[in-house]
């Protein structure tokens, strides 16, 4: 344990103060460190493995590595990072200057509030993220699926299996398994290499899809702005697509109909199968191959 005051008498008496309190802890498993607003300390704590951790903390970073057990963590601000883990972690913030990373977790992980940035990858469960997130999200690797949910934004997805980032106006994802849902709003949306059935909601930005071969079920429906569908080679679907006061090109072998301001599109590519169904308001539709 490191304590920075203003003097070492101070910071002295700051630590034997602590030192007091936990030797007097009726239960050494369970003690709480206060101290002025002041002050700086830097605390080490060494632990048995298997010993499930319970931290409360108002304002500063906080490091966990190879543990064996659950982790619960509340905080205010700071930077949290956990990584080599075998149990599920939660992570609560009150607070808009924490950032989250967390890697190499065997378990599931849990994080609520109010974040900056945030980091996941290696996980061999589920992460759940819910409240609201400012800054720039990366998750790479998550064998069980991303369940999201803020104020602006509402995802879910089976796995990734490469990656997925978002930031305030753009969310991308690479490499993952359906089914994919996002409900979002002025973000350009980006999903490439995606196998399973694919549902997106927007508004206010563009949406570019590139399924993987099957093609599975496909909605898009985007509001004053762009979709982009780009058809793998040789697959095989019924598409329906329709822009109001927009227009459709495409290099597929659909009919294209125009009245007024508004075009749509209906055919069966290659020998049919699941429906794709693009819906633009107020924007333009492209239909190409990769």
């Amino acid at each position: 344990m490191t304590v920075y005051a203003h003097s070492q008498e101070e910071a002295d008496k700051i630590k034997q103060r602590i030192e007091d309190d936990y030797a007097s802890a009726a239960n050494p498993g369970m003690f709480s460190v206060g101290h002025s607003e002041n002050t700086k300390m830097s605390l080490d704590v060494q632990l048995p493995a298997d010993v499930a951790l319970q931290i409360s903390n108002n304002r500063g970073d906080i490091h966990i590595r190879d543990r064996n057990s659950s982790v619960s963590i509340t905080t205010q601000r700071g930077d949290i990072v956990v990584e080599n883990m075998k149990g599920d972690l939660t992570v609560q913030s009150g607070g808009r200057g924490t950032n989250l990373t967390a890697r190499q977790i065997t378990g599931n992980v849990s994080a609520s509030g109010r974040f900056e940035d945030l980091n996941a990858s290696e996980l061999t469960g589920a992460i759940t993220l819910e409240g609201d997130f400012f800054g720039d999200m990366k998750l790479q690797k998550i064998d069980k699926g991303v369940r999201f949910h803020s104020s602006r934004t509402e995802l879910q997805l089976a796995k990734v299996d490469g990656e997925m980032t978002m930031s305030s106006g753009d969310l991308q994802m690479t490499s993952v398994g359906g089914p994919v849902r996002v409900i979002t709003r002025a973000k350009d949306v980006h999903l490439q290499r995606v196998s399973g059935d694919i549902d997106v909601e927007n508004q206010n930005g563009s949406v570019e899809i590139e399924p993987e071969s099957p093609v599975g079920n496909v909605r898009v429906q985007n509001s004053r702005g762009s979709i982009e569908f780009a058809a793998p080679a040789n697959s095989g679907f019924v598409l329906q697509a329709r822009a109001d006061r927009g227009e459709i090109s495409s290099d597929l072998d659909v009919q294209i109909k125009e009245e007024r301001d508004n075009h749509s599109a209906e055919g069966t590519v290659g020998k049919g199968g699941n429906r794709v169904v693009l819906t633009a308001d107020r924007g333009s539709i492209n239909l190409r191959r990769q």
